[in-house]
């Protein structure tokens, strides 16, 4: 539906129906409850101080990572270099600065700096031996990310 306003057509919004609106508040309630339960995984991780070995990142990451390093040199740690720290070090889950809005990350094990070090969950590649709560974590940020 439109309606002219100088001349020109407008479109207007229709009202959401009681449907959509439940939809849409029920999308909102899970979102906020994955956010939650991936808040609280991040900081018991942080907390206890624990550390993972690191399995590794997907094709697919390297490869974004990689452009970013050429579109933006300096901009964070090379991902060659970057890979290498996590390598060497293992790595190690923190809540961003604003956790409230989903931000989790995960810093090679010596480095607290998430400007330029940290790589979303995500983007580590899942396997066999790696820990359930872990797993948990990268399904709920996926979850998280999918909700926005």
């Amino acid at each position: 539906m439109t309606e002219k306003f100088g001349g020109i057509p407008t479109p207007q919004k229709s009202p959401e129906n009681p449907k959509e609106l439940e939809n849409k508040h029920e999308k909102e309630r899970k979102k906020e409850n994955v956010r939650n339960e991936m808040i609280a995984l991040a900081k018991e991780f942080s907390e206890s101080g624990k550390s993972f070995p690191f399995p590794g990142i997907s094709r697919e990451t390297y490869s974004k990572m990689e452009a970013t390093d050429k579109e933006f040199p300096g901009y964070s740690t090379p991902v060659d270099e970057l890979l290498e720290k996590f390598k060497k070090e293992g790595m190690k889950v923190v809540p961003g600065k604003r956790p409230m809005g989903g931000t989790v990350y995960v810093l090679p094990l010596g480095s607290n700096d998430i400007e330029s070090d940290g790589i979303f969950p995500e983007c580590l590649e899942v396997n066999d031996a790696m820990d359930e709560k872990l797993k948990e974590l990268i399904s709920k940020r996926q979850e998280f990310v999918s909700l926005c």
